[in-house]
């Protein structure tokens, strides 16, 4: 089961749908409804892996990573219902090796993981004294319990520094730095903002609203 978060006409492809995989797998051939109208899924496209055959949510995986979710929520104060949704976003808990390598595509090249850290989040995480974890970045590349805690740090970095939850998300999607120079203190403010990033942002909070949101900031 999933849900259709958008849908429109393209002039050459058709019309497009952007799926949020709920459980279960997603296959091309696969009937949808979009607003009373049925059609048959030709092709699906991931941001991080391109062309796809099926798109998969593992329950397994989020079940398994649980504990580790509820650590950081703990440690760093974020609400375990947010966390969830950004790894669902990032890597739909999915736990095979291919999916969660580091990406080697343009702009998504470094990101590793559940939570698609890079190397650069993971310094910066590391030079924060309030932040700072265990980890070494090996282990927040590979170990689903290093990579949650060194992402849920990043992530609240971002609130600390923005103040805004919206802005803590595109800055975790698209950068701090450019967000910081395309937006003033709220998001509505931003001057530019990819389509990609809207997305990113406005999927998890929709889903994350409808689970009843706790978050401190």
């Amino acid at each position: 089961a999933g849900v259709v978060i958008e849908s429109s006409l393209d002039k050459f492809k058709g019309p497009i749908a952007t799926i949020l995989v709920r459980n279960g797998t997603l296959q091309k051939g696969d009937q949808i409804m979009v607003g009373g109208i049925k059609g048959k899924i030709r092709g699906m496209f991931d941001k991080f892996i391109g062309q796809l055959k099926s798109k998969k949510y593992s329950v397994k995986g989020e079940i398994l990573v649980q504990p580790y979710i509820k650590e950081a929520s703990k440690r760093f104060d974020v609400d375990d219902k947010l966390i969830r949704e950004i790894i669902k976003k990032e890597s739909s808990f999915r736990l095979d090796e291919d999916y969660l390598k580091c990406k080697r595509k343009f702009p998504y090249e470094g990101s590793c993981g559940l939570m698609q850290i890079g190397e650069l989040a993971y310094k910066d995480v590391q030079r924060d004294k309030n932040y700072k974890t265990e980890c070494t970045w090996e282990q927040a590349k590979t170990d689903y319990r290093c990579n949650i805690l060194v992402g849920t740090a990043y992530f609240k970095q971002q609130l600390k520094r923005f103040g805004d939850v919206k802005l803590a998300l595109a800055a975790y999607n698209w950068g701090p730095t450019i967000v910081d120079e395309k937006c003033g203190k709220t998001y509505e403010s931003c001057s530019y903002l990819p389509e990609i990033t809207k997305d990113y942002v406005e999927t998890i909070l929709w889903i994350y609203q409808l689970s009843g949101p706790g978050l401190t900031v």
